[in-house]
């Protein structure tokens, strides 16, 4: 018992609702949790973004493993109009959800995105820009350079 006046030891750096845990879940601390796809095709290639980012040491890779291992609800949807109003003409945008076609777009932009509607690669082409996919873009950029991230 402590005595009046004393305040009582903090047990460690361990966050309240862990306390009484023998140990600590094998993945606590690895800043990456389990992929909530199914999908082998997406496993593998967030897999294969983390590899990328190991090897590069680019951590533009691992940023979009991550938001690419959400749950599928919570993927980005970004429609046309966005990539318009935030991009400048030769930019590369990652996009890691879908790219929809609403809205208009007046200036080339290079896009990767996990995948995209058909009105919205037209206009992308249209524009005299290009749709690549994720892994195109990490064979063209290995380290990930002048690559914008929009949600």
């Amino acid at each position: 018992m402590a005595e009046s006046g004393q305040r009582r030891k903090v047990e460690g750096l361990v966050p309240k609702w862990m306390r009484g845990f023998e140990s600590l879940p094998p993945h606590y601390g690895d800043g990456m949790k389990k992929p909530k796809s199914t999908n082998p095709l997406m496993v593998e290639l967030i897999q294969d973004l983390i590899a990328r980012s190991r090897e590069e040491k680019s951590l533009i890779w691992r940023d979009i493993a991550k938001r690419l291992s959400r749950s599928a609800s919570l993927r980005a949807e970004v429609n046309i109009s966005r990539i318009a109003r935030y991009s400048k003409k030769g930019e590369t945008l990652v996009v890691p959800g879908k790219v929809l076609g609403s809205g208009s777009i007046n200036h080339p932009v290079n896009v990767a995105a996990l995948n995209f509607s058909a009105k919205a690669k037209e206009k992308i082409i249209k524009a005299g820009g290009k749709c690549l996919s994720l892994r195109n873009l990490m064979e063209q950029n290995p380290k990930g350079t002048g690559v914008k991230i929009i949600e």
